[in-house]
């Protein structure tokens, strides 16, 4: 390599290892998961609502019971988190809670 050149200076050696890069599959199903659907449940509280972020697998049935790479549905929950308490509902007139 020369040290006049930088064009050669940023190469990587012939002889260079590759890397295997991990992949995240469904506990459930066992596919590669491309991403996730995260959902939400609020479970009522005197603090106000408990608000929990559920990452589920992302394939869910989307047309005839089969998911959106042809095969079958899952979209199974894979873990929850708790995300914190929402602000207590109060109840006003006119909006739902009276008429």
């Amino acid at each position: 390599m020369s040290e006049q050149n930088p064009t050669q200076k940023g190469q990587a050696p012939a002889d260079a290892i590759e890397i295997p890069v991990p992949e995240a599959r469904c506990p459930h199903c066992g596919r590669v998961i491309p991403g996730m659907n995260i959902l939400t449940m609020e479970l009522p509280t005197e603090k106000g609502p408990m608000i929990w972020m559920l990452p589920s697998c992302p394939f869910l049935e989307v047309k005839d019971g089969k998911a959106i790479d042809g095969g079958e549905p899952c979209g199974k929950i894979i873990g929850t988190v708790f995300a914190g308490y929402g602000a207590p509902q109060i109840a006003r007139p006119g909006a739902g809670g009276w008429s």
